[in-house]
């Protein structure tokens, strides 16, 4: 089953607003409450199956109950609380608007609802409770995986040595055994599946797609053998003041040349005696570095020795990797 994202950007006027909690009602207003899919009150984004139910209730508080109306594409779908199944085929965006009104006021909120078929979640890979996958065997081979229709390069374990590139795995437990080496630090562990990162000497790695796609958003969180790291916990190299460890994207053209735009994020940081470690996904918005041929990660720190060879892990973790099929339209009206 193929996965869909839906982007909800709200524009909210005086007399709408988004039901959240139970309070006293004292102005007129719309109250609209999204019951499926799960909303991220953060980042204003949900994951939609195909065919999964977009469900909502809506009620009008000191108004005109006749006059509330939900439109998609300025098409009337519905008067009252809709529960149909609701699904796109093909990429591209929607115009949703919610409005009521009465003789005062009349307000409406418009959401916009991109839907992309490229979303990489890692969880329609298959795993066990508490494992990972970083490889087919222990021979230091080449292959390949996929979720959410983008492709992920592995390199295989040897004797000596990890994977390098890209493995996925649900470990955010840190007393499993190998939550150093392929866990997320996270302050909320979970049972949900992401990828894995382990990069090369140099702290770069490039993930080259099967095409010409605008990267949308990314997620990144800390692994747990960094922030063990970072902490001391693993000997005497702790971050001292000024330390730092940062994730910087950049998109490619071609088969090497990356883009000036760069998208960073700052894991972990020390200032003085203080270590601010990210214990929670961060999301990063993609859509500026426009129509590319892939992604460079580079890994950015102040921890490396005489030959710039960075001294601790290369790794990190990734989760919800979207990508937009649509010829840098979507990427060039957001960026203009």
């Amino acid at each position: 089953m193929k996965s869909f994202f839906i982007y909800i950007f709200t524009f909210i006027s005086s007399f709408l607003l988004y039901s959240c909690g139970v309070e006293e009602i004292k102005d007129p207003r719309l109250e609209v409450a999204i019951i499926s899919p799960k909303v991220n009150p953060t980042t204003a984004r949900a994951l939609v199956l195909k065919d999964q139910k977009f469900v909502y209730e809506a009620r009008v508080r000191g108004g005109d109950d006749d006059s509330y109306k939900w439109s998609v594409n300025n098409e009337q779908i519905a008067t009252t609380l809709r529960t149909d199944s609701i699904s796109y085929s093909n990429e591209g965006f929607q115009i949703a608007k919610f409005e009521a009104g009465n003789n005062t006021y009349t307000g409406s909120a418009e959401i916009t609802l991109y839907v992309v078929e490229r979303a990489a979640s890692f969880d329609d890979l298959t795993l066990n409770d508490n494992s990972y996958w970083v490889g087919n065997d222990m021979s230091g081979s080449s292959s390949t995986f996929t979720s959410g229709n983008i492709s992920f390069n592995n390199v295989s374990p040897t004797s000596s040595d990890d994977y390098y590139e890209f493995g996925y795995s649900n470990i955010t437990d840190s007393s499993v055994s190998e939550y150093g080496q392929y866990g997320a630090f996270l302050l909320l562990p979970s049972n949900n599946q992401f990828g894995v990162v382990r990069t090369y000497e140099n702290g770069k790695l490039i993930m080259k797609f099967d095409g010409k796609y605008s990267p949308m958003s990314i997620d990144l969180a800390n692994n747990g053998s960094v922030v063990q790291y970072a902490k001391g916990e693993t000997g005497n190299n702790a971050f001292s003041n000024g330390d730092f460890y940062q994730i910087d994207i950049r998109g490619i053209r071609g088969d090497t040349v990356a883009t000036d735009t760069v998208i960073s994020t700052t894991l972990i940081s020390r200032i003085s005696n203080n270590l601010s470690v990210n214990n929670s996904w961060e999301n990063q918005e993609l859509i500026s570095l426009g129509l590319v041929e892939g992604l460079e990660f580079t890994i950015t720190t102040s921890k490396k020795d005489t030959a710039n060879v960075i001294t601790y892990p290369r790794r990190f973790c990734i989760d919800n990797l979207i990508l937009l099929n649509d010829s840098g339209e979507i990427s060039s009206l957001i960026n203009d």
